[in-house]
Parts: structure tokens; sequence; C-alpha cells
């Protein structure tokens, strides 16, 4: 059975929310190093860097297993610095991924959701609350996807 990690920097919010979504070991980079957390445990298979932080993605790098594989899908305009023993010692490897490079992955992605009854988790806000779901969701504190409800309450 493939264990999950799920490591987050700060609020212990989080970590309810990782364990509803089916973490087994929850990892807080704000209280603990998780580097040498996911060294106890044998190293990562998969860095999967959500977090918009080119500092805090590469820290997680000596997190890595052998072979073991660093995704970045946020998007940061920050520079990132890795040495290349980072890599070859471990043979890790780093890569950028994003749903627009692939034709058919968002549609493959809706298949999917619905055949497995997958249902998205989207903060809905009111077309009056735009202000505050802007703010939000610049600065990266919406959970998920922003939602806006035109009419009605929410």
């Amino acid at each position: 059975m493939a264990s999950v990690r799920w490591q987050s920097a700060g609020a212990k919010v989080k970590e309810a929310l990782a364990y509803q979504l089916g973490t087994h070991i929850y990892i807080d980079a704000g209280v603990t190093d998780a580097v040498a957390e996911l060294k106890k445990l044998g190293g990562a298979r998969v860095v999967l860097a959500t977090a918009p932080n080119s500092n805090a993605i590469f820290g997680l790098i000596n997190g890595l297993g052998p072979d073991g594989q660093m995704i970045i899908v946020a998007w940061s305009n920050e520079p990132m610095q890795i040495s290349s023993w980072q890599l070859l010692g471990g043979r890790r490897s780093v890569k950028g991924w994003t749903a627009r490079a692939a034709k058919n992955s968002s549609e493959d992605t809706l298949k999917f959701s619905m055949i497995a009854g997958i249902m998205p988790m989207v903060e809905v806000f009111t077309l009056e609350q735009f202000a505050l779901a802007f703010e939000k969701m610049m600065s990266s504190k919406v959970h998920f996807r922003s939602v806006l409800k035109m009419g009605g309450n929410v």
C-alpha cells in the first residue's frame, strides 16, 4: 500500500483537511524539520510542490528518496537554486507541470471525476463579496477554487 505524506507550513487547520483528503502521515514544516521527517520515512518518492514559494519548494529537495521526483505545479517568479549534487546524489529529478500543457488533460480529469464520484471543493462567494474573493485569491488564502455565485445566498 502506498503511503501518503502531507507537508505544509503553518496553520493547524490544514492538518484536519489533510486527513480529510486521505493523508496517512501529516508533517507540518512550520513546526518540525520536514526534510528530517521525510528521511525517517525513507524519503519521498514524489513531492508535489503547490506553494508559490521557491525557497519552500527547494528546501524539500533533500527530502526526496532515491529516484524521487519533485513536481512543481505552482508558479513563482523567484529564482530557484539547486546544486547538481542534490539531483545526482540521489538520482532525483525536478519537473514542472501545468494542466494547459496536455491537450486533453482537463477533459480527462473531469471524466475521471465523474466516473469516480469526486466532487470539487470550492469556496463560494456572492457577487457582493467580490472584493473579498479577489483579495483571498490574490493572497493565496482561498481554499481550492473561489467561485462567484450570481444572485441568491451562498
